[in-house]
């Protein structure tokens, strides 16, 4: 290994052998510490300690500290605390409290308490035979 200065004087090493030699035979240049950092100084995929980063800089699906995140760094589907969660934050379908709810937070046609609703809440079985004709007032004839 030789000792390379990058410009802005931090030291550098070229990397002959090892995991972190290139596919075309060209040494990497790698800094010589634990983390390895790429030309524009971002970490490589797998540095020694600390979180994953991809070659952006932005940290990978799987976070060293905390529960695992997103690209965007919201939770995943699975939390270490509380209930499960969808990619916005929302309550998924499967609720450990409550009733069972929809993405946005709505009851879902199956309720414990209450008769079948739609997602707007309205009644989806009618207790009246006559709805149509009551809606319209158009008498109708009983037994």
């Amino acid at each position: 290994m030789s000792n390379y200065r990058s410009f802005s004087g931090m030291p550098l090493l070229i990397n002959t052998t090892g995991p972190y030699k290139s596919f075309s035979g060209t040494p990497l240049l790698t800094k010589p510490t634990a983390e390895y950092n790429s030309y524009s100084g971002s970490l490589i995929l797998l540095p020694t300690r600390g979180p994953h980063y991809s070659f952006s800089g932005t940290p990978l699906l799987i976070n060293t500290k905390g529960p695992y995140r997103s690209l965007s760094g919201t939770p995943l589907l699975l939390q270490q605390k509380g209930a499960y969660q969808s990619f916005s934050g929302m309550p998924l379908l499967i609720n450990t409290k409550g009733p069972y709810k929809s993405m946005s937070g709505a009851p879902l046609l199956l309720q414990e308490k209450k008769g079948y609703r739609s997602f707007s809440g309205v009644p989806l079985l009618i207790k009246n035979p006559r709805t149509l004709s009551s809606l319209l007032g158009i008498p109708t004839l009983l037994n």
